[in-house]
């Protein structure tokens, strides 16, 4: 028998200056938004604050991670502990729920064959019925009523049957459209998801060339400021 889960103390509490770094963070997003490049002086203002930007997300990321990988490895707790208490009931229904699927298709099959054969026994009493109705306008010399009521197509209504399963309080059975890929060659191209990951190492590898070989595409550079040493 598993042992009980050891309880886990879950406790956030933020790093000590928190509230001054968000306090200093939205000051520096007033600052950026305010900055203007217009010669070089100004640029080299400008890259110079970037490198302080970046340098700090560096330091406050590193106050934050412990606290993450503590909360992630409480998350992880708290996960195998569902998986454990759900995941036997979700196998216990793929077992459950085919047995009871498969009794009651096979109930509704014997009730359309049922269905079917009632149906037949009406349709064939129709017709006989019919016959001594063209009989008897033959006897009294109405051939030609005769040959319509013989010709007339036969119908017979549909027999409604009692459903063949009854309901139970609380479940429904639900039916929804769903799909499988027999053949992929055959899947028509609106269809199709291009591959970005792999695309993106062949441009990666091959820079502006990569267009040609992929097609369908337009290659091109972003430039961005990485910190140095």
């Amino acid at each position: 028998m598993n042992q009980p889960p050891e309880p886990v103390a879950i406790s956030v509490t933020p790093p000590p200056g928190t509230d001054v770094a968000i306090r200093e963070s939205l000051s520096m997003l007033q600052l950026a938004e305010l900055m203007t490049v217009e010669d070089q002086d100004s640029y080299e203002i400008a890259c110079e604050y970037i490198i302080e930007f970046k340098d700090l997300i560096k330091v406050r990321e590193a106050k934050f991670k412990p606290l993450k990988q503590s909360i992630d490895a409480s998350k992880k707790v708290v996960l195998d502990w569902e998986k454990e208490a759900v995941s036997p009931l979700q196998r216990a229904i793929s077992i459950v729920e085919p047995k009871a699927l498969n009794w009651k298709r096979e109930q509704e099959r014997k009730a359309e064959a049922e269905r079917r054969r009632l149906e037949e026994i009406e349709r064939k009493a129709e017709e006989e019925r019919r016959l001594e109705q063209a009989a008897m306008l033959e006897k009294q010399g109405e051939k030609e009523l005769a040959e319509q009521v013989l010709t007339a197509p036969v119908e017979t209504p549909r027999v409604v049957m009692p459903p063949a399963v009854a309901k139970v309080s609380g479940l429904a059975p639900t039916k929804r459209w769903t799909f499988e890929i027999i053949d992929p060659m055959k899947v028509a191209r609106v269809y199709l998801m291009p591959d970005e990951v792999k695309i993106g190492k062949q441009v990666q590898a091959l820079g502006a060339e990569a267009a040609e070989l992929v097609g369908g595409i337009r290659v091109f550079q972003k430039e961005s400021f990485t910190r140095r040493a």
